[in-house]
């Protein structure tokens, strides 16, 4: 009774507020994603390094469990927890960099720490001698927890290349571009566990991780090519809300889409 009560009062709400404002009609998912070569940019940055996460998440009982580290159940959950401790760390800190530096150059700051994903696995393919103790690969997912943060920023930088250079209304793109930014964490999570098990029965761990990191590498690359124009943004955020709610037309938009092809 207490669920039903809330829904009928969520739903209660939300009837008075459709009938305060006239609907807005909100873009399609595909003409967002195509609305600009760096929403394309965003949306694979986010995909890939969620799928990088995933990987490591799924793999992290196959690589902790084995010799020479032969870790129990309790010390490879123990890596987890320190994952997402320096995730939430490291997203409180990208947020003081960037109220600090700027969106962009905050991301700089935080683009080389996507290397210590090379250090994953047993024996890495790159770097053999990494030590293969426990208290390092702890390090190493505090490191890679830190180095993944700047994805959360993926929302505003989408709709600030929305509004600003494609010239769409807040209210049009809000909508999709939540939505796409909800659903990309939830397909990379599907989408790594799913390909990293064949690909290491097929090639091993050492080497899934290694292409694992080059994805992230990639990932990252393609976000600071795409957002580097806009670098001088000190506060996106604020730049979005300031946009006035209205389309652009004729030589305006034109302008605008030809903008959004030029780095």
């Amino acid at each position: 009774m207490l669920l039903l009560a809330v829904y009928l009062v969520i739903v209660r709400t939300l009837s008075r507020e459709l009938v305060r404002e006239p609907p807005v009609e909100s873009l399609s998912h595909s003409r967002l994603v195509r609305s600009s070569w760096r929403v394309l940019a965003l949306v694979v940055y986010a995909l890939g390094i969620n799928v990088s996460i995933a990987f490591a998440s799924s793999a992290q009982t196959l690589w902790l469990a084995s010799p020479p580290y032969s870790a129990p159940p309790l010390a490879v959950s123990v890596a987890g927890v320190l994952f997402n401790l320096s995730l939430i760390a490291g997203t409180a800190a990208y947020a003081v960099l960037s109220a600090w530096l700027g969106h962009v150059y905050a991301l700089v700051l935080f683009a080389p720490t996507i290397l210590v994903h090379f250090a994953l696995g047993p024996t890495p393919c790159f770097l053999p001698d990494v030590s293969q103790s426990l208290p390092t690969a702890y390090a190493l997912h505090v490191l890679v927890g830190l180095s993944v943060a700047p994805v959360v920023s993926t929302p505003v930088h989408m709709m600030y290349i929305l509004t600003h250079v494609v010239q769409l209304r807040r209210e049009e793109c809000a909508a999709p571009t939540a939505s796409v930014c909800a659903a990309t964490p939830l397909l990379g999570l599907l989408l790594g566990p799913l390909v990293s098990g064949p690909l290491i029965d097929s090639f091993g761990l050492r080497y899934v991780y290694t292409g694992s990191a080059f994805v992230a590498l990639a990932s990252m690359a393609l976000m600071l090519v795409a957002m580097w124009p806009y670098r001088s943004v000190m506060r996106m955020g604020e730049a979005i809300e300031a946009k006035p709610a209205t389309h652009a037309h004729g030589d305006e938009k034109q302008k605008a889409h030809k903008d959004a092809l030029v780095f």
